[in-house]
Parts: structure tokens; sequence; C-alpha cells
């Protein structure tokens, strides 16, 4: 019973360790799909900046070009606008103003005093008189002085028109000296008039010729301002070369460095993968040697072991038969009564002795028996599980080609469980053996027992029966050791031909996830050859603009698209992570390894884009 729980208590702990192996292999799993999914995060996120940033460049250049469609518009209304009478004769004169501060027209002192504008006490004077000089001012002034007392102060040319119109009315009525006076008076009205009218001939020929000056230095001024902003438009037109340029070669060596490191990757995991898989097989190859080496050595000494005991034992019944046959001779006579007596008391001393043999060996049989059946439901048990994980890890391959190094990581630690199962039962096997002595001690108290009961002769029939039914006891260990060891090979076997079919799923996910890569680059460069294209034709021609802007809101809407594939991307993967985490943590709960240390949590997924 001791040596049962010893090998419960090695049983319990292999259990132990499986666990725990499963479970580190399971953490360096999620830890793998955590770290895939943060870079996947991370790529889309910077992506998505990039394309965002792209946009928003665009759509300044293109609010820049409109608005200087906008101002070359107000310049050309502003050009083409027809101004009034009014207007003009206000600029002209803010002109004729302006111009000695802005040094265009540059006069003499005479001419700036001559127009100067007189200041007569508190009297308001007309537009006629401001302009005209000071000299001819005084004597019109006098001239007014000279008028007659009938004319109102405060009245204008109306009043004078009806005043004039009152003197005609009157004409016959006036005398000759009233006559003479306002001949003399209407002729001097006419020389006023004739002088005021050469006198804003002047001062309009002078207006003209300022504003033929200030249109002449506006003109000249519009050129340099003209040339300025074609020499800005070229400039930035240089400015978008250089930087379209400087980008495309930024890509390309992006592109370039991206190429190089995927190529350096992909010959490292391919190296990497060649060399652990033919350390594999050649540690495999070894041990199968090994193993086989092993087991026909062992068989060997069984045989010759047999053949020993074989020997010994007919030996030592030839001389057990002899040594009855005499003895029996020389006491036959003398014992005859008392044999008879001893032969009954031996009798019921066998009898309960074969009882209680017969006992022990039916309940070790099935202990035995329950032991192989326990063994076997452990181990179909351990195998479904293990075709359970391989489905599992099957749909997993489907969905992603980057966890079939982890899958043949897993593969190779259930060959080593099961390898190990197969060492378990070699020792159950070697501690089967090392009872051979126990049972060479029992044959030998049984030989004692036949030494001791010579009297009977049924002893010498009882104990080979007893050799028999431990030859057919060991006989049935051996088939059960056969079976367990073909079980064993059948199961190595088929988890060969797992591994096999693993690494071609492995291959074709690989080979459709290169096919996915090359499609989504071509396809990237395409974009952004259109993207290229579309800031060349903006930039170079601006009647294109409603083209250019179209073309840009199908590739905003493309790009747009693509973030929302991405998205719906990460958020699949992110529902394969909780699915995984979800199926660790259930195999953790069956097999009754406590989670208040578990280092793995729901992830948190990312908004969606507004």
């Amino acid at each position: 019973m001791s040596r049962f729980k010893l090998t419960s208590e090695k049983r319990e702990r292999e259990t132990y360790w499986y666990t725990r192996n499963e479970y580190q292999g399971l953490q360096k799993e999620i830890r793998h799909l955590k770290d895939l999914l943060n870079n996947e995060r991370d790529n889309a996120q910077y992506e998505r900046g990039r394309r965002v940033q792209a946009c928003n460049d665009l759509l300044e250049t293109q609010q820049q070009l409109e608005k200087e469609k906008s101002l070359n518009e107000q310049l050309i209304n502003r050009k083409g606008r027809s101004r009034s009478p009014l207007y003009k004769q206000r600029m002209m004169h803010r002109d004729s103003r302006t111009t000695s501060s802005m040094e265009v027209v540059s006069e003499p002192k005479a001419e700036k005093e001559r127009y100067k504008i007189p200041r007569l006490g508190r009297k308001r004077q007309t537009s006629s008189q401001a302009l005209i000089p000071t000299g001819k001012q005084q004597h019109l002034t006098s001239s007014d002085m000279e008028a007659p007392k009938s004319k109102k102060p405060g009245k204008k040319n109306p009043g004078k028109k009806k005043s004039s119109a009152v003197v005609v009315s009157r004409s016959t009525e006036m005398t000759k000296e009233q006559m003479e006076e306002l001949i003399v008076h209407l002729g001097e009205e006419l020389k006023r008039v004739r002088e005021e009218k050469r006198i804003f001939k002047l001062e309009s020929e002078k207006n003209q010729s300022v504003w033929e000056t200030c249109r002449r230095h506006m003109e000249k001024v519009k050129d340099v301002l003209r040339q300025r902003h074609r020499e800005r438009e070229e400039f930035q037109q240089r400015h978008r070369v250089e930087i379209s340029v400087y980008k495309e070669k930024l890509m390309h060596v992006l592109s370039e460095q991206h190429n190089t490191i995927s190529e350096l990757k992909m010959d490292t995991a391919a190296s990497a993968s060649l060399i652990q898989n033919q350390h594999t097989e050649s540690e495999l190859a070894l041990r199968s040697e090994t193993m086989q080496a092993d087991a026909r050595e062992k068989a060997l000494r069984n045989k010759k072991f047999i053949e020993e005991l074989k020997l010994k034992h007919q030996v030592e019944l030839l001389e057990m038969t002899d040594n009855y046959d005499r003895r029996n001779r020389e006491l036959e006579v003398k014992f005859n009564e008392k044999m008879e007596a001893t032969i009954q008391v031996e009798e019921r001393k066998r009898k309960s002795e074969v009882n209680e043999l017969d006992d022990r060996m039916a309940a070790r049989f099935i202990e035995l028996t329950e032991d192989h059946g326990r063994a076997l439901k452990v181990a179909q048990g351990y195998y479904s599980s293990i075709q359970n994980k391989v489905l599992a890890d099957e749909k997993e391959l489907k969905e992603e080609g980057a966890e079939a190094l982890k899958q043949l990581t897993r593969v190779d630690k259930n060959l080593s469980v099961a390898q190990r199962e197969n060492k378990h039962l070699r020792e159950s096997l070697h501690e089967a053996q090392q009872e051979l002595p126990e049972l060479r001690a029992q044959l030998q108290e049984y030989n004692k027992t036949k030494a001791k009961m010579v009297k009977s002769g049924a002893r010498a029939k009882v104990t080979e029966k007893e050799l028999w039914d431990l030859n057919i006891e060991h006989e049935l260990l051996r088939q059960a050791l056969e079976k367990v060891q073909d079980e064993c090979d059948e199961l190595q076997r088929k988890q060969k031909e797992i591994k096999l079919a693993l690494q071609q799923k492995r291959g074709l996910e690989h080979l459709r996830l290169e096919m996915r890569l090359a499609a989504l680059t071509e396809k990237v460069e395409t974009t952004e050859g259109q993207l290229r294209a579309a800031l060349s034709t903006a930039a170079a021609k601006d009647t294109d603009k409603s083209s250019a802007a179209n073309m840009l809101r199908e590739t905003l809407e493309s790009k747009q698209k693509t973030i929302a594939a991405l998205e719906e991307e990460l958020a699949l993967r992110h529902k394969e992570y909780e699915q995984l985490l979800q199926t660790s943590t259930g195999r953790l709960r069956a097999l009754g390894v406590p989670l208040h240390d578990f280092p793995f949590r729901p992830a948190k997924q990312t908004p969606n884009r507004q």
C-alpha cells in the first residue's frame, strides 16, 4: 500500500508540474497576443494621424487657393467698378492734399502760397473764393463791397438771379446814373465770372495733372505689388515642389527600410524555425534510438533472468524431489499414523493460506486493473484535451499566422508530456520488475514451508500451483505493459501527424498573409500615387480646382473606409483576445488554479472614430 501511495504522490506531482507548464504556456500566449494587439493599435493610430495630417495639409492649401482667388476677384472688381463724378472729385482733392506727404509731386513754395486759403475773420467763404488767389480775392471783395445794398447777405446765386430780374423789371423806372452804375456793376460781375472760369480751368488742369501723376504712381505700385505677388507664388510653387520631392524621397526611404526590416525578420524567423526543427528532429531521433536500445537491453536482460530462474527452479525441484523421495522412503514406515494427522492439520492451514493468497492476489489484481484504468482514463482525457486544444489552435491559425510558432512549442510541450507519461509507465514497469525479488522471497518462503511440510505430498503441488499463478500474473503484467507501450507508440504517431498537419497549415496561412500584405502595399502605393497626382494638378492648374477637390474627397473617403476597416479588424482582434482569455481562465478554473494573481485583464477597446 505504501508503494501505491508513492506512485499516487508521483502522479499528483507530475500532474501539478504539467498544469504549471500549461499555465506558463498560456501566459506566454496571452502576452504575445497582447503585444500583437498593442502593436496593431499603435500602427493604426499612427496611420490615422498621418492620413489626417495629410488631409489637413490639403485642406489648408485649398483654403489658401480660395483666399487668393477671392483677393484677385476683389482687385478685379475694384478696377472695373465705375465711380461717380463726386467721388472722383473727392479723390482728386484728397490726392492733391496728400501729394506733399507722399512726395510724388514737388511743388515750389510760391505755388503753395499762391493757392493758400486766406482767413478773413468770421466771414464764410465760398468754394470759388477759396480757390482764387489772394490778390484777386481782395479785388473781388472790394467789388463785392461796392455791390448795391438791396442784395441780402444770406442769399446765394438764386438770390442774385432774383435781384437781377427785379432790376431788369425796374429798368424802365431807373435813371441814367442808376443804369450806368448797373452796367458797370454787370461788367465787373462779368469780369469776375470770367476770372473765376479761368481760375477754375487752371485748377482743373492742375488737378488733372496731379491725378495723372497719382495714377501713374499707383500703377507703378500695383506693378511692383503684382511682381512681388508673382515672385511669392513662384516661391510657394517651388517650395511645394521641394516639399513633395522631399516627401517622395522620405516615403521611398521609409518603404525601403520597412522592406529591409521585414526581409531580415523573415530570414531570421525562417532560419530560427529551420534550426529549431532540425534540432527537434535530431533530438527525437536520438531519443528514439536510445529508447529502442534501452528496450532491447531490458528485453534481453529479462529473457536471461527468466531463463536463469527457470533453470534454478528446475534444479531446486529436482533436489527437493530427490530429498523428498529419500526421506519419504525412510520415514514412510515410522510416521504413517502421524502423517495422517499432520496431513489433516496442514491441509486446513494450507486451505486458509491459499484462501488468503487468493484474496491478496484478487485484491492486487483489482488494484492493478483500477490503476491501469485510471491511467488510461487520464491519458484519454489528456489526449482528448490535446485534440480539443489542437482544434482550437487550428481555428486560431485560420485567423492569425503569427501564432503558429507558439503552437509548435505547445506541441513540443505535449510531446515532452507524452514522453514523461511514457517514462512514468516505464517506471511502473521498473517497479513491477523490482517487485520480482519480493516474489522470489515469497517463493523462498514457500520453499521453506515446503521443506517443513516434506511429510505432506500435496505441498509440492501447492507450491507448483503458486508458481504457476505467479507466472500467469507476470505474463498478464507483461501483456498489459505491451498494450500500454503500443498505445504510447500510437499516440506518438498521432502526435507526429498532428504536428505535420499544423506545419502545413502554418505554411498555407503564412502564404495567405504574405499575399494579403502584398495586396495592401500595392493598394497603399496606388492611393499615394493618386494623392501626389492630385496635389501636382492642384498646384499646377488653378482652373482644375473642382476636379482636384473631387479627387481629394474621393481619396479622403477611401482613407476613411480603410481606417474603418482597420478599426473593425482591431475590434475583431479584441474579441479574439477576450475569447482566448475566457477559455484560458476556464481551463485554469477547471484545473483548480487560483486566479487572484492572474496577470492578464480584459483589454479596453479604443473609442470608435466619430
